[in-house]
């Protein structure tokens, strides 16, 4: 590989997704803007994706790669990947996404108006059936491109991200390595948030941000006719305490206006109600009666209590969730939640286009 340095190094942590990587490293290859590196961190992974690493790796110069002794998980093949950075910023992508070609022109352009600490792009959802057949795609951006060049502008517009979903990823973001690696934040080993306990930390130290409207990176979930692919026990304990991370963020910066908590109420009253739903699945070993005293338990919780005074509902199904819960209407919980599992238990497809109806 050439030794120049590269403007951007991607990492790229690989672990079974044989089905999928070829496509993957073809869209990064594909870049409009040529100067980057490509650094694949194969986590000891059990199938053919060490293979077409090193297939890659001999037919693009710009590609390296890194096999773990042992597999470690997300984070600490990101982390292992991190030091062999050489480039200004790092694009951690996952290895069974899909970008489109100008992707990395589209950031570049925006570092050429203000080099900031992060880049921010949008993302396009695409649902794909267990045959592969795209069924469906939601664009989620912002809706218009911003520069912010202050401390206090970033952290105003987080708020905004987080409400979109965009904040907590890590893959939807281009991060100045010399920022990060003074930040001193690194991925940690938990299930679910890690990116968003990165973005937390990191964005402590955040003075400069650049958010563009559009929808580069392909993000791409594949539904195979089950209720979901993995079921996590403490799937609201871990989204509660997301909440919370970006709560205590914003009282922190002395920035917890009615409208941070407004945003944050509305994102805890979907995710227990996600909870909700996933507690009727069967893996959860929980019966009508369980599920009632689980609900009980969240309303005496700090958190439950400090922002349900706050939700303000939009859309139908929101509403009826947000109503029914703000009432203390615990059949009704219940009710709405089984509904939803039935909904997303037969019809995944439907469900998806119900999730985006806010």
């Amino acid at each position: 590989m050439d030794k120049t340095t590269p403007f951007f190094s991607i990492v790229m942590p690989v672990y079974g997704v044989a089905d999928y990587l070829e496509q993957t490293l073809q869209s990064v290859a594909a870049q409009t803007f040529e100067d980057f590196e490509v650094i694949l961190v194969d986590d000891c992974s059990p199938d053919d994706s060490p293979k077409i690493c090193d297939a890659w790796v001999k037919k693009d110069e710009r590609m390296t790669v890194l096999h773990l002794p042992e597999n470690g998980g997300l984070s600490n093949a990101r982390n292992a990947g991190f030091p062999h950075v050489r480039g200004e910023y790092v694009f951690f992508m996952d290895s069974d996404d899909v970008i489109d070609a100008n992707l990395l022109e589209q950031v570049k352009a925006s570092l050429e108006v203000n080099r900031a600490d992060v880049v921010v792009f949008g993302l396009l959802e695409q649902y794909y059936d267990r045959a592969g057949v795209l069924k469906q795609t939601f664009p989620v951006a912002v809706e218009k491109t911003l520069y912010l060049y202050t401390p206090e502008d970033v952290r105003r517009e987080v708020i905004h991200l987080e409400e979109k979903t965009l904040y907590g990823y890590a893959w939807n973001k281009v991060y100045r390595v010399q920022s990060l690696r003074e930040s001193g934040v690194v991925f940690e080993k938990i299930t679910l948030i890690e990116d968003i306990k990165f973005n937390v930390s990191y964005f402590d130290s955040v003075c400069s941000m650049n958010v563009l409207n559009t929808t580069p990176y392909h993000y791409l979930k594949r539904i195979d006719g089950s209720l979901t692919n993995k079921f996590l026990p403490d799937y609201f304990t871990l989204n509660a305490e997301r909440v919370f991370l970006v709560l205590e963020q914003y009282k922190n910066w002395g920035m917890c206006t009615e409208e941070v908590r407004r945003i944050l109420a509305n994102i805890y009253v979907r995710y227990l109600f996600s909870a909700l739903q996933r507690n009727c699945d069967k893996r959860s070993a929980m019966n009508h009666a369980q599920r009632k005293e689980w609900l009980k338990q969240q309303y005496k919780t700090p958190l439950c209590k400090e922002l349900l005074s706050a939700v303000q509902a939009s859309g139908t199904l929101f509403k009826c969730m947000a109503k029914a819960l703000c009432a203390g209407n615990i059949p009704l919980c219940l009710m709405i939640a089984r509904s939803i599992f039935a909904v997303k238990s037969a019809f995944p497809t439907v469900f998806s286009t119900l999730k985006q109806q806010h």
